[in-house]
């Protein structure tokens, strides 16, 4: 019964694992500065509008003074996606969100700046329930690794 316990301790840490990688990665290839929301650019597509953010952010943080400028986005899992469509009633609510946020995360690679930089989607609202699931369960398995390990051990 131990032995099953700690395989499924070990089990449930690997998934968290396996969820937090794209993060972690992310934050390991990449600089991470914090810029700011410059522009969203309106261009009507039919019926509807595509919103086209810009933002501003410093190169590096040694150099403030040098900054530039992108638009591409991510999604939560940090994976490319086109900038959003919406409905044409409703382009000006949602660029007064998006131009609401205070600031914006900005990764990019440091020898491309201009070529790499990329943002979360603004409208997503942060970062994905994912991360803090993968954090839970690495923490709940660790924990269950722990007790399994000291309740079956011999006393001294």
């Amino acid at each position: 019964m131990r032995r099953i316990q700690l395989w499924l301790a070990a089990l449930t840490m690997l998934v968290g694992i396996l969820f937090i990688i794209p993060m972690v990665r992310i934050h390991l290839v990449n600089e991470t500065v914090q810029g700011r929301m410059v522009e969203v650019l309106p261009e009507p597509v039919g019926r509807q509008v595509r919103l086209l953010p810009i933002y501003e952010f410093p190169v590096t943080a040694a150099t403030p003074r040098r900054r530039t400028f992108g638009s591409r986005l991510v999604d939560a899992r940090f994976r490319a996606i086109p900038a959003p469509v919406v409905p044409a009633d409703r382009v000006d609510a949602i660029t007064r969100t998006m131009m609401a946020a205070k600031g914006v995360r900005v990764f990019y690679r440091a020898n491309d700046p201009e070529g790499t930089a990329f943002i979360q989607d603004p409208l997503a609202g942060g970062s994905s329930v994912r991360y803090d699931l993968a954090l839970g369960l690495i923490v709940a398995g660790l924990i269950w690794w722990l007790a399994v390990r000291r309740l079956t051990e011999d006393p001294l």
